[in-house]
């Protein structure tokens, strides 16, 4: 038998989808809680309205202050621009801990965007 953890489990997106479909539904779906399906939800707004043309602004001379609600988007366009971890740090100012934080924040608003996608999709089918 095949122990999985959440967030090796092969329908795990499938019930994050479900729990989407059942707004206010409580307990843990698809590894998350409601306190952190709602902090995602914030995340991955964030994540549309931060652009690659915002990243631009970033450079490594002068750098840039982030507010620490737009942090994960903002590191999350930098990476996808190519630009690695202690780059980001440097030219945001923030300890390397702090980047590889909002990263892992990004990613999982990221899969939570996908699971939104996915239940909207399955909204508009039925």
């Amino acid at each position: 038998m095949h122990i999985f953890s959440v967030a090796q489990h092969p329908v795990r997106l499938d019930c994050l989808v479900d729990a989407l479909h059942h707004e206010g539904t409580d307990g843990i779906w698809g590894g998350f809680t409601a306190r952190e399906r709602s902090k995602l939800r914030q995340h991955a707004a964030r994540l549309r309205e931060v652009h690659e043309k915002d990243m631009h602004e970033v450079d490594e001379a002068g750098g840039r202050r982030v507010p620490l609600r737009y942090r994960p988007a903002v590191v999350y366009r930098l990476h996808t621009l190519g630009w690695d971890s202690g780059r980001i740090a440097g030219a945001l100012h923030l300890p390397l801990q702090a980047v590889l934080d909002a990263k892992r924040t990004a990613e999982r608003a990221v899969f939570y965007a996908q699971a939104q996608k996915l239940a909207e999709r399955t909204r508009t089918a039925a």
